[in-house]
């Protein structure tokens, strides 16, 4: 019984992340939306198998690197959103800590993936 119940919890919050994806909320007709995300992130140590935090020493790839990403969402119809994410985006800058030689500089600069894709209203009075 504990076992069935287990598996029903876990297909109920499996299907509830599809059937409720951003409330299936679609953009009205002809209105867009455009996001800007900024993240800052920083690894200068790392954990054991046990759980002890250890700093890194100097040259062993600790880094820091500032992110952002953008997303473009527009309503094409009353029941249908194509949207544009390209996430996580854009390294602006980053800092690494490694020793590469005398000639080498590390960075994790760049761009990233890009998602295309839509939103589609099924259920509901639009559909």
């Amino acid at each position: 019984m504990k076992k069935i119940a287990t598996l029903g919890i876990i297909a109920i919050l499996s299907v509830g992340s599809i059937a409720f994806a951003d409330d299936a909320l679609v953009m009205p007709a002809h209105v867009g939306r455009v996001y800007m995300t900024n993240t800052y992130a920083f690894a200068n140590g790392s954990y054991d198998k046990d759980g002890k935090y250890t700093d890194l020493a100097s040259g062993a790839g600790a880094f820091k690197a500032y992110n952002m990403g953008f997303a473009l969402e527009y309503g094409v119809t009353d029941w249908i959103t194509g949207a544009v994410q390209w996430a996580p985006g854009w390294n602006v800058w980053s800092d690494v800590d490694q020793n590469l030689g005398t000639a080498s500089t590390a960075n994790i600069n760049g761009v990233y993936d890009i998602f295309v894709g839509a939103k589609l209203q099924i259920v509901g009075e639009k559909a």
